[in-house]
C-alpha cells in the first residue's frame, strides 16, 4: 500500500510537470502557459497573507470560498507548511521585490530550481493534495480564459499588434511573451516583469472578461520594456516642459491608449475601457489627466506630439483651476 501510494504521488507529480506545455497565439506575440507550480505558488502568497489576518498588509486578495474551504480542510494536513514557508514574503511585492518575484521565476523552470528549501519543501509536501483537489477547477478556468483570449486574438492580433507598435514608435520582443495563467494574481489582476517579458494573469478577475480581458492582456503587453520605456520617457518630457510633476501620469497615458486602440481594433464604439470600467478614471490625482487625454488623444500624432497636447491641456486645466481659487 504505501509503495502504491508513493508511485500514485509520483505520478502525480510528474502531471504536473508535464502540463505546462506553452500554446502560442497565432501570430506568436504571446505564449501562454498553464502551470501548476506557478498557480500552487500564487495561491500559497495570497493564502498565507490571509491567514496573517492581524498584519496590515498592502494588496490583499480574497480567495474562492472553495479554495479557502480546501486548503483548511482537506488539504491541511499536506499543506500545513505553506504559511510559514511564505511568511518572509508576506508584505512583499510579487513584482517588485526580488526575493518573492525571484519563487515565480525559477518555478517556470520546475521546483528544483528554487533556492528556497522551505518554500521548495512546502510545495512539494502540497502539490499532490493540490492536484487532487484545486487544480482541476484552476486548469479549467485558466483553459477557459486562454482560450477565449486565443479567439479574441485569431480575429484581432495581427491589428492589435500593428496599432500598438505604431501608436508607441516601438516594436515587439523578439520572441513570444510569457503568459502564465494563475488562480490568483495579484491586487491589479495581472502584472508584468521584464526583462524577461512575463505577464502573469490572474483567471478568477470577474471585472476582466471578454474584450475588457483581452484589452487587459495588451495593456500588460505594453508594460514591457519595448512599449513601457517609450511611454515613460514621452510622458515625463511633456510634462517637465509645462513644469508640472505627476509620476502616475504615464500610467494613463498606456491606459488610455491601449483602451483606445482597443475600441478601434473591436469596432465597438460601446467597448468600456478598462481604466474606465475600474473607476480609474474618476479617481482623485488621475482625473485631471485623464480628461486631458480624453480631450486630445484622438487627434493623432506620434507619441510626443500625444503627451505634448495632454500636458498643454493638463498645464491649462491647473492654470483655470488656480485661478478659480484666488480669493477675491
Amino acid at each position: 500500500m504505501i509503495r502504491q501510494a508513493l508511485l500514485g504521488t509520483a505520478m502525480l507529480l510528474a502531471a504536473a510537470i508535464s502540463t505546462a506545455a506553452p500554446v502560442a497565439s497565432p501570430q506568436r506575440h504571446f505564449a501562454f502557459y498553464i502551470d501548476p507550480w506557478l498557480a500552487l505558488n500564487h495561491l500559497a502568497y495570497h493564502y498565507a497573507r490571509e491567514q496573517a489576518s492581524t498584519l496590515k498588509l498592502r494588496g490583499r486578495v480574497r480567495l474562492a470560498e472553495t479554495d479557502r474551504a480546501a486548503l483548511g480542510g482537506a488539504m491541511q494536513p499536506a499543506c500545513n507548511g505553506l504559511s510559514r514557508a511564505y511568511a518572509p514574503h508576506l508584505d512583499q511585492s510579487l513584482l517588485h521585490d526580488a526575493a518573492t518575484r525571484g519563487l515565480a521565476e525559477a518555478l517556470t523552470q520546475g521546483p528544483d530550481q528554487l533556492t528556497d528549501v522551505s518554500v521548495r519543501t512546502a510545495l512539494q509536501q502540497c502539490m499532490p493534495a493540490y492536484l487532487e483537489h484545486l487544480w482541476p477547477a484552476h486548469k479549467a478556468a485558466s483553459e477557459r480564459l486562454r482560450d477565449d483570449l486565443l479567439t479574441q486574438l485569431a480575429r484581432h492580433e495581427t491589428e492589435m499588434a500593428t496599432s500598438l507598435a505604431r501608436t508607441f514608435g516601438s516594436s515587439w520582443p523578439g520572441t513570444p511573451i510569457r503568459v502564465d495563467i494563475v488562480p490568483y494574481a495579484n491586487w491589479a489582476g495581472a502584472y508584468t516583469f521584464d526583462p524577461p517579458p512575463r505577464i502573469t494573469l490572474a483567471n478568477n478577475n470577474a471585472d476582466v472578461t471578454g474584450n475588457q480581458a483581452f484589452e487587459l492582456l495588451f495593456h500588460e503587453a505594453a508594460h514591457t520594456a519595448t512599449f513601457g520605456r517609450p511611454i515613460v520617457e514621452a510622458t515625463h518630457a511633456a510634462l517637465i516642459a509645462h513644469g508640472i510633476r505627476h509620476e502616475g501620469a504615464w500610467h494613463a497615458v498606456l491606459f488610455h491608449a491601449v483602451g483606445a486602440i482597443t475600441s478601434n481594433v473591436l469596432g465597438e464604439a460601446n467597448h468600456t475601457p478598462y481604466a474606465r470600467a475600474l473607476g480609474l478614471t474618476q479617481q482623485t490625482g488621475n482625473r485631471d489627466v485623464y480628461a486631458a487625454l480624453e480631450s486630445t488623444w484622438h487627434h493623432g500624432g506620434s507619441l510626443q506630439e500625444r503627451t505634448q497636447r495632454m500636458a498643454t491641456a493638463l498645464a491649462e486645466k491647473q492654470r483655470a483651476t488656480a485661478g478659480e481659487n484666488q480669493p477675491f
